[in-house]
């Protein structure tokens, strides 16, 4: 448990680890890599159905309007803004950002009028 010496990547000069942690049970690595090519694909016909504030207020849409498109199959991603921005010491100079996630497998519960969507991210 703890930190652990940052391994030796002379063979990857791309690679460039910060930190280690528990390397004897599950390696943890801070690192970045420096890539070449980065590339981006971008659907831009997605459409707001429901937006709500960190604390459930609705602010635009509704869950009915979510609840149909979910049901005619349309695709779901969850957009969260402000995601980590928290983990700076002088959170009012945080970058406003959002970080969007398309989902996966999606629940209703039409009784509850409860949607839940399992995401992760993706990396490639």
């Amino acid at each position: 448990m703890g930190p652990s010496p940052v391994d030796d990547h002379s063979d990857m000069p791309k690679y460039h680890q910060f930190d280690g942690w528990i390397q004897d049970n599950a390696p943890i690595a801070i690192l970045h890599t420096i890539l070449r090519h980065i590339s981006f694909w971008v659907c831009d016909d997605w459409e707001e159905v429901y937006s709500n504030s960190a604390d459930g207020k609705v602010l635009s849409g509704s869950i009915d309007s979510l609840a149909e498109a979910f049901a005619l199959g349309r695709e779901v991603k969850v957009g969260i803004c402000g995601l980590c921005g928290d983990m700076r010491e002088d959170t009012a100079s945080a970058l406003h950002h959002e970080v969007f996630v398309q989902c996966g497998s999606c629940y209703y519960y039409t009784e509850r009028k409860q949607f839940m969507a399992a995401s992760q991210p993706w990396c490639g």
